[in-house]
């Protein structure tokens, strides 16, 4: 080559075909970056499937003290007057056993019915007795 050569003769069809496949390169970049940029309906499931309804298993039981059971204590129909509150006593094994407490109710037959059910021993027997007395009193002051 000379020195007075000019190089690439830009006006050769091979450098007009490279030329014109750069442009074509950079208006197809352009278009795909402005397509990303738009908000996408992305639609979740819940979207998709509003009816589906999902299984969810019951936590296992591994026993009686994770879920008490409940028992109620017979209560004596005869007269019972305003319903105050309801007495809960969960026992050893677990077992929750539910008595309702009426303004004209008897502590000390309160407590012997809970005691039987609960299998709650005779010397707690008194002490049960004068919280249902002291609750009862309570309440019927309030209400």
């Amino acid at each position: 080559m000379d020195k007075n050569s000019p190089g690439l003769d830009m006006k050769h069809g091979f450098i007009h075909h490279i030329r014109r496949n750069q442009m074509k390169r950079d208006e197809y970049d352009r278009k795909i970056k402005s397509d990303s940029y738009k908000p996408k309906m992305d639609k979740s499931d819940s979207q998709k499937y509003p009816d589906k309804k999902v299984y969810r298993p019951k936590p296992a039981r591994s026993n009686h003290r994770d879920q008490a059971e409940t028992l109620d204590v017979p209560h004596k129909i005869n007269g019972t007057g305003k319903l105050l509150y309801y007495l809960e006593y969960t026992d050893n094994g677990g077992w929750v056993h539910k008595v309702s407490v009426h303004r004209d109710d008897n502590p000390k037959e309160l407590a012997k019915r809970l005691a039987v059910a609960a299998k709650i021993p005779n010397d707690l027997l008194e002490t049960l007795e004068w919280k249902i007395q002291q609750d009862i009193a309570k309440r019927d002051t309030n209400q």
